[in-house]
């Protein structure tokens, strides 16, 4: 389960934010997820909420916003929007695509007291 490790590397990361801005509590965490970075989000909600800092995240949010994968066919160039890795391209047939978006987690905002 290396969702764990990510959460708490992910509030690790806003902890020293607030330090650095003299905030003494995190309310919201916003972060991107693509669907192909093979993380459960149910994990990582579950691995946030037994594993944060009650004093600086007590009612702190974790938003997650999904980013749909997308692949582009090395083939013919179609792109085209997919959930596995193991997938044809829907145009040509063929399984030579690159991955284009998908495999992001990043931490797009922090909400600060």
């Amino acid at each position: 389960m290396h969702e764990l490790s990510i959460i708490q590397n992910i509030i690790e990361i806003a902890k020293k934010e607030a330090v650095a801005r003299n905030s003494k509590r995190v309310e919201e965490i916003v972060i991107e997820v693509g669907e192909l970075t093979g993380i459960n989000t149910e994990f990582l909600k579950f691995s946030f909420d037994t594993t944060r800092d009650k004093a600086m995240f007590e009612n702190c949010i974790l938003t997650i916003l999904p980013v749909q994968g997308q692949m582009q066919c090395l083939n013919c160039g179609n792109r085209f929007e997919t959930n596995s890795f193991l997938c044809s391209c829907p145009l040509c047939n063929k399984n030579e695509n690159v991955v284009i978006k998908g495999k992001e987690l990043i931490i797009k905002s922090l909400l600060l007291e």
